[in-house]
């Protein structure tokens, strides 16, 4: 009796429009949670991803730092192998050291492989880890937004089994008088439940939708990540290869350039085999002129002999025969006449031969410097190989710069795939907020609804308590207590009427600043992230300034370390040139001082001759007299054996100068392979200048389009947060777009806020782009400082070598020239040699004397040649040894330092791995951290907050139902005691809204004073009673 009144009169407990209100509050709140707990939760992925980004920096410097040092390294071992050829070691230290260098490149590249194949699969692995706590993320988001949602239908189905219950409630307590209302209400709750039905089933399939999209984009970035990754690992796997046949390339030339070292050893081999052949040959043939020069003083002591017994023969016999004496004289000084002919023309043979042998000595040392200048040539190749083993492991780090790049592409796909995941969450949140605001839409649709229903109802009930106050004034004075009472009963049902509508107006403020203050929060949360971006933005700017600098620095050391080797390449040109000048004017001196001593010889030997011609006319002519036949035969015969010995030296001549011809044409050979030699040089030279000079360029290639590509990504990244921008604009004109009607009051506010938002934004763009420009204007012309110093040091270098070929010309025709000067000095030598011995045959009387003094000139000179032959080895067997010695020095020194060296790069690579060990330590850390991390203190505000404000307004509502529990005991009393004062049998009417409103019939007085009204007033109608009900409201969420 007491629901069908109180819903009679409209006055229900808790009306859907408010139940769906406080659903609509509480979805909003929950939503709010999730949008802080999302907001959390992107700002410890920034965070993380700082981390990240300081931890790759940190390995990048580490990297870097390694990186230089192992250059510094490659540079101070690259000086010692250059100091090293320079002081042209032995052959086989050189050797030993290549072949150590060589195992040692190749366990270093046996090292790096395994190196890079460990960090290429952390990095795979740490990608594996990370999508796999991406994907756990999205589960987990998924089951969160399960559960929300199971939450909810569980809410709403508790609400739906309260309020079934409460309905069961009311019509079980009021079946008799609500029946037509129960059925009305049972259809109106079954068209709510296949609306809520239909609802939930477009919810499923929304989410259903929305789960394949991301199951999806899920699915799509895993399959682009691993194209990356196996397209890297293509990619790799080619790189290597051609890094491999690079390598073999590389130590097949290696091999070829040893075994050329091993032939030009073998030639210098060789040629002192040759020199040590000429040596003994030209110690044979002084042997031959000592033994020569004996017989002749043996001859000059037998004819001394023969004189003095023919003197003693004609002081005791007497003169001969006048005719005999003059025919044995003349016969016998024919005869002496011819030998010492021949003895002269040998001698003068025997000095060409020695100074043949001197000139074939000479040729066999330029040779011997030529085989040596050939060493360093091969050791420069060798190092130049080393050179290109060196580019090769930069070659195998640009690999591995390239891998972290394709990382850093797999990582931006899967930033792509988790934007892709929150846009699929906002795109569910619009399509919830969209179903709150089209639910409340439809709320404030039935709230008018029902307004107006009330005032329809409000006006009828005032029209028949106007009809009965008029029917009051025409009836009995007993009718004034009903008067009364319809007063009453209108001013009270004003009175609520005013109340429902001043708090359903206070409820709508409430809303409407709540909604308010939650546009200002947002825009304002909106507003710090846009700063926080721009923060990033310029700290990023900052980081790139900083690596430009590194990278300008890293280039001027570059500069400075090519300067230095041009420096010391300069320096070694240099001091080559001066060695080759001090040769030069030692070999000049020599020449000076065989040339002055030669014509001293020739000097002394002039003189000598001719007081021996003297002495020699006046001995003859005293001999002459003395003579005998039996001299004569003795002499015959002596000179018949002569004669025989004088043919054999002279085929020992032809040899001899046969010898000559082939040493000669050797020596012409060695000055060739010398010139084609010093061309081979420079060639070379100029050949690793343009090396040089190209790689240079590769590498200013490779600097400026890294640059480029770093442009360009910050004009994307420019433009990606523009985009973003604009997506903000956007997203906050449709906000006060869809709220203008209800934001009237803040637009101003707004629209300045957002003016004031773009002002920043375009001037932060603006100072953006002049960034830009003054860093692209401070590439630029850096860039053009150093190819224009690239250009000058490629054109002083290109000059010098000219100018070195021009001198090494110069010098080569100033050799040449010298080399014709001494031909023709020696022709002119010659030339004199003849004339000499023609003299000597005009004065062949003059022999005997001349004989003994040549006999101890010649053993003069043997000796003084011996002496200088046996300095000259010992100053040749000490330079080995010094130099051995030297190099020996210098082996071990280097061994020495590579040993530190080594272990200094051991230690730096222990630190590395410790470093690294220590920031993997840091960041499973920081990811445990970040997994197990607190809850915000603004979280927890937030959640005491809403706890609070739902337990105020569980309260409210509970007073508000005791209020209206009162207000329904009071109607019911109310009509009682008018059904009791008007009516016997009253009945109560329920109105249905569907219906016109049908009247009650009255029984008792209240009918028969109508009869009678009717009866004294026919067109006047009769004082009745209709309890006039009102639809009900109560519908089902």
């Amino acid at each position: 009796m007491v629901d069908s009144a109180a819903t009679s009169n409209g006055y229900a407990t808790l009306t859907p429009d408010e139940v769906h209100h406080k659903m609509c509050k509480k979805i909003a709140q929950l939503t709010k949670v999730i949008f802080h707990l999302n907001s959390k939760n992107e700002e410890n992925e920034r965070l993380v991803q700082a981390h990240t980004k300081a931890y790759q920096r940190d390995i990048d410097t580490l990297t870097v730092e390694y990186n230089q040092r192992v250059a510094a390294l490659n540079n101070i071992v690259k000086q010692a192998k250059a100091h090293e050829e320079t002081l042209l070691g032995e052959v086989n230290s050189t050797k030993a050291i290549a072949g150590r260098e060589k195992d040692r490149a190749a366990e270093r590249l046996l090292s790096l492989e395994g190196e890079y194949s460990k960090a290429l699969k952390g990095q795979e692995d740490a990608f594996e880890n990370e999508l796999v706590n991406v994907l756990e993320r999205v589960r987990a988001m998924k089951s969160e937004h399960e559960k929300e949602s199971k939450a909810l239908t569980n809410s709403i189905d508790e609400l739906k089994r309260r309020h079934h219950a409460d309905a069961e409630a009311l019509s079980q307590s009021h079946e008799e008088e609500v029946s037509r209302l129960k059925s009305q209400s049972d259809s109106v709750a079954k068209e709510f439940e296949k609306q809520l039905l239909l609802e939930r089933e477009a919810h499923a399939e929304g989410l259903r939708r929305v789960e394949e999209e991301h199951g999806k984009a899920l699915a799509r970035a895993e399959r682009i990540s691993e194209e990356k990754a196996s397209e890297a690992e293509k990619r790799f796997q080619s790189e290597l290869l051609r890094a491999e046949e690079r390598v073999e390339a590389l130590r097949s030339e290696l091999a070829h350039r040893e075994d050329a070292l091993a032939s030009s050893r073998s030639e210098r081999e060789v040629s002192l085999k040759q020199l040590s052949e000429l040596q003994s040959q030209l110690s044979e043939k002084e042997a031959r002129v000592g033994e020569h020069e004996r017989e002749l003083v043996t001859l000059q002591n037998t004819i001394d002999q023969k004189v003095a017994s023919v003197r003693e023969k004609e002081e005791k016999g007497g003169p001969p025969s006048d005719l005999n004496a003059t025919v044995l004289e003349a016969h016998w000084s024919l005869r002496l006449r011819l030998e010492l002919e021949e003895r002269d023309e040998e001698l003068a043979r025997k000095v060409s031969e020695v100074e043949a042998l001197t000139r074939a000595m000479r040729d066999a040392q330029t040779a011997i410097k030529g085989k040596e200048n050939e060493l360093v040539e091969a050791s420069a190749e060798n190092a130049r190989l080393k050179g290109d083993l060196g580019r090769s492991e930069g070659r195998l780090r640009s690999l591995e710069t390239e891998m972290g790049e394709e990382n850093q592409a797999l990582r931006s796909a899967l930033d792509l795939a988790r934007a892709e995941a929150r846009r699929v969450d906002a795109e569910w949140q619009e399509r919830a907020k969209a179903a709150a605001s089209n639910s409340k839409a439809e709320m404030g649709e039935l709230k008018r609804g029902h307004g107006r229903e009330l005032e329809d109802t409000a006006r009828r009930f005032e029209d028949e308590i106007a009809t009965y106050e008029k029917e009051a004034t025409t009836s009995v004075s007993g009718q004034s207590v009903a008067s009364q009472a319809l007063r009453k009963a209108k001013q009270e049902s004003e009175e609520r009427l005013e109340e429902l509508q001043r708090t359903e107006l206070d409820t709508k403020a409430e809303d409407h600043e709540q909604e308010k203050k939650t546009m200002k929060r947002d825009f304002e949360m909106k507003l710090e992230g846009a700063r926080t971006e721009l923060q990033e933005e310029a700290d990023r700017r900052r980081a790139l300034a900083e690596e430009w600098q590194a990278e300008r620095k890293r280039l001027e050391k570059t500069i400075a370390t090519a300067e230095r080797s041009k420096q010391n390449l300069e320096a070694g040109v240099a001091e080559l040139e001066e060695r080759l000048l001090a040769k030069d004017a030692e070999l000049e001196r020599r020449a000076a001082a065989n040339r002055m001593a030669i014509a001293e010889r020739g000097r002394q030997f002039e003189t000598e001759l001719k007081h021996r011609l003297k002495e020699a006319e006046e001995g003859l002519l005293r001999a002459e007299e003395l003579r005998r036949f039996e001299m004569l035969q003795e002499k015959e015969k002596r000179i018949d054996g002569l004669s025989s010995e004088i043919r054999l030296l002279r085929e020992e001549l032809g040899s001899l100068q046969k010898e000559l011809a082939i040493q000669k044409r050797r020596g012409e050979e060695v000055v060739e392979a010398t010139k084609m030699g010093a061309k081979d040089r420079a060639e070379l030279l100029k050949r690793q200048m343009a090396e040089r000079l190209c790689s240079m360029e590769s590498d200013m290639r490779s600097e400026r389009e890294r640059w480029t590509q770093e442009r360009q990504q910050l004009m994307e990244e420019h433009k990606a947060k523009a985009e973003r921008a604009e997506a903000i604009h956007r997203q906050v004109e449709e906000v006060e777009s869809t709220r203008e009607e209800e934001m009237k009051k803040r637009e101003e506010v707004l629209e300045a806020e957002s003016a004031r938002y773009t002002r920043e934004l375009e001037q932060k763009q603006a100072r953006h782009e002049v960034a830009l420009r003054r860093l692209k204007e401070e590439h630029e012309a850096g860039t053009k400082a150093l190819r224009e110093k690239i250009e000058k040091v490629r054109r002083t270098l290109e000059s010098r070598v000219e100018e070195m070929q021009e001198s090494k010309k110069r010098r080569e025709d100033e050799l040449q020239l010298n080399l014709d000067e001494a031909k023709h000095a020696l022709l002119e030598l010659n030339r004199k040699v003849d004339a000499q011995s023609r003299d000597i045959t005009n004065k062949d009387t003059r022999l005997e004397h001349l004989s003994s003094r040549l006999a101890e000139e010649t053993t003069a000179l043997r000796q003084q040649l011996q002496r200088e032959v046996e300095e000259h080895r010992h100053e040749l067997r000490e330079a080995s040894e010094a130099r051995k010695e030297e190099v020996d020095d210098l082996i071990n020194e280097h061994r020495r330092v590579m040993k530190a060296r080594d272990e200094v790069a051991r230690q730096t690579e222990e630190e590395h791995n410790k470093r690294v060990l220590q920031l993997d330590s840091r960041v499973e850390e920081l990811i445990r951290m970040y997994d197990n991390r607190p809850s915000r203190e603004e979280d927890v505000v937030r959640i005491d907050h809403l706890t609070e404000e739902l337990k105020r307004l569980n309260n409210s509502y509970e007073e508000l139902a005791e209020r209206m529990k009162v207000y329904k005991l009071e109607l019911i009393n109310r009509e009682q005691n008018y059904n009791k004062v008007f009516g016997a049998n009253p009945t109560i009417g329920v109105y249905n809204p569907l219906k016109e409103p049908l009247a009650a019939p009255l029984g008792g007085r209240a009918a028969e004073k109508q009869q009678q009204q009717q009866n004294r007033k026919p067109s006047a109608a009769g004082p009745t009673r209709k309890t006039l009900g009102k639809k009900s409201a109560t519908m089902d969420v």
